[in-house]
């Protein structure tokens, strides 16, 4: 696996102690990113004190392994945890080489996705999230093992087994007698309810990392379809955990962050979340920041 370090600014290397961010590929895409995206946020954050990383996944930018000539693939296979090992044992590389207690995670659409699903298996390793647009829905199963896959998992979560109980299918007439007893229970409970096409297991490590206090910062197109579906994932947390959760809204924005203003407008809000959840350390006054091969 190959990717860039963004070396602190001389002078202000210490500025958020022993923290650093790892930012991955947004899909089958090179860890620059579309308009050197993350090239541009983790300047802006290394200028700031805080060593960066962008790294390609095993068959993307310059990283060896088989190129991903379909982007549908890439995405079905992340979502079943091809990169998740890869990811767990980068991490623990960098915080090893650098001397770092932890790591913030994150990136554009898939990156940030793959952040979250690595979490349970870095521990206390993570220290935030920078989700950028995350897209959190499944993609369709196609396979008979990711059928039934997913039926498993609609069993084995509430809201999915009582709309399987209460819906046309040959399984919801054998419990029509309670069926009006089970839609007040589908009542009650449609504010947690989540939507029907999330990825069930990935926002479950992200709620668990949230109760435990774990600071995300979530950039998002204001009033576009991620906007809207990430929004209703959040309101199923717990309502007095949701304050470690920073939304920034950017208007007239796409999903990439770069219409109008938008990558001035995330560079603002990253280096100011990260100030507030990692307050510096000193106060220098630094020289420029430069990036480096690893």
């Amino acid at each position: 696996m190959v990717g860039t370090m963004h070396v602190p600014r001389q002078g202000a290397e210490a500025r958020h102690g022993d923290v650093g961010l790892l930012l991955l590929n947004g899909g089958p895409v090179p860890r620059a990113g579309s308009g050197d995206l993350t090239a541009y946020l983790s300047d802006r954050l290394a200028g700031e004190g805080m060593p960066c990383f962008r790294f390609d996944l095993q068959g993307l930018g310059e990283s060896s392994g088989p190129s991903w000539r379909d982007g549908d693939v890439f995405w079905r296979r992340a979502q079943l945890g091809f990169n998740d090992d890869a990811v767990t044992a980068l991490a623990e590389f960098l915080c090893r080489r650098f001397h770092l207690r932890g790591i913030m995670l994150g990136g554009l659409c898939a990156g940030g996705v793959l952040s979250l699903r690595v979490a349970r298996k870095l521990g206390r390793r993570v220290l935030g999230y920078v989700l950028l647009e995350p897209n959190i829905r499944a993609s369709p199963a196609v396979t008979r093992m990711e059928k039934l896959r997913r039926l498993v998992g609609r069993l084995g979560n509430l809201d999915e087994l009582l709309a399987m109980l209460t819906g046309k299918n040959r399984y919801a007439k054998l419990f029509r007698p309670i069926q009006p007893g089970l839609r007040r229970i589908i009542e009650k409970r449609a504010p947690l309810r989540l939507p029907a096409d999330v990825q069930r297991d990935v926002v479950a490590k992200w709620r668990r990392a949230t109760c435990k206090g774990v600071p995300t910062l979530l950039v998002v197109a204001q009033d576009r379809d991620i906007d809207h579906h990430v929004q209703a994932v959040v309101r199923t947390f717990p309502p007095a955990k949701r304050d470690v959760i920073r939304t920034v809204r950017i208007p007239n924005s796409n999903h990439i962050l770069l219409a109008d203003d938008s990558r001035q407008r995330t560079g603002d809000a990253l280096c100011a979340w990260v100030d507030e959840s990692f307050p510096p350390l000193t106060h220098a006054s630094p020289k420029q920041a430069g990036g480096v091969g690893l």
